[in-house]
């Protein structure tokens, strides 16, 4: 449930709207019905999209953390995930990219003029971008974000400054999203074809590196054999 206030003899040009809004603990404060009706459809359109977001059971999410505990990353292996997204982010000359976890870690790799926004970024993965790719284990691009039914209303994206999202999952050779892998910019930005593939690519290698890494070390827990059956 939403909570507006409307206050119609407010003087033009200051910023009244915005004290009333937290002197209320409203959602929104206006000053013009039209203003109002704008942003009540606004929400009503994101209600409405969100109700296609996918969701995932709660075996299919105890299926993907068995999946992620099954590739024996260590404190020390996750930390190596942030020098591959520092790489993505130069790739596609993006301020931030991120390697997120199905556990809630989450890593981040940020040029200086995204720490700002890099420092706002929730480690939850719940309600995010990154939940979207996760559950419905598929490609996420949002070139505006502000534009798009489905996070234009959401203040965990527009009040850290996220304009711009492409995310893809991370899976396993069997099959399991054990995360995603994500650039980020403050501004809008074009995404192209090109684009998509590289990043499915990218997300592919570092799948690969990770499952080499394991195999190297001969890291298998109970709930990775479950993952890959002996033959």
């Amino acid at each position: 449930m939403k909570l507006a206030a409307c206050c119609w003899n407010l003087i033009a040009g200051t910023e009244q709207t915005g004290e009333l809004k937290t002197q209320m603990a409203a959602d929104a404060a206006f000053a013009s019905l039209q203003a109002c009706v704008e942003q009540v459809e606004a929400w009503v359109g994101r209600a409405a999209a969100l109700g296609d977001t996918p969701q995932l059971t709660a075996d299919a999410e105890r299926a993907q953390l068995a999946a992620l505990r099954g590739l024996g990353l260590d404190a020390s292996k996750r930390q190596d995930l942030d020098e591959a997204s520092r790489k993505v982010a130069q790739a596609f000359n993006v301020p931030i990219a991120l390697v997120t976890l199905v556990d809630n870690i989450q890593l981040t790799a940020a040029e200086a003029r995204a720490q700002e926004v890099q420092a706002g970024l929730p480690s939850n993965h719940e309600g995010s971008l990154d939940a979207h790719v996760i559950a419905a284990g598929d490609m996420l691009v949002s070139e505006d974000v502000t534009e798009d039914p489905r996070f234009a209303d959401d203040p965990h994206v527009l009040e850290r400054g996220i304009r711009f999202y492409a995310g893809v999952p991370l899976r396993t050779s069997s099959g399991h999203v054990v995360g995603c892998l994500c650039v980020i910019d403050t501004q809008p930005r074009e995404f192209t074809d090109r684009d998509r593939d590289r990043l499915q690519e990218m997300a592919k290698q570092l799948m690969i590196d990770i499952q080499s890494a394991r195999v190297a070390t001969g890291v298998e827990s109970d709930s990775s054999r479950e993952v890959h059956p002996a033959p």
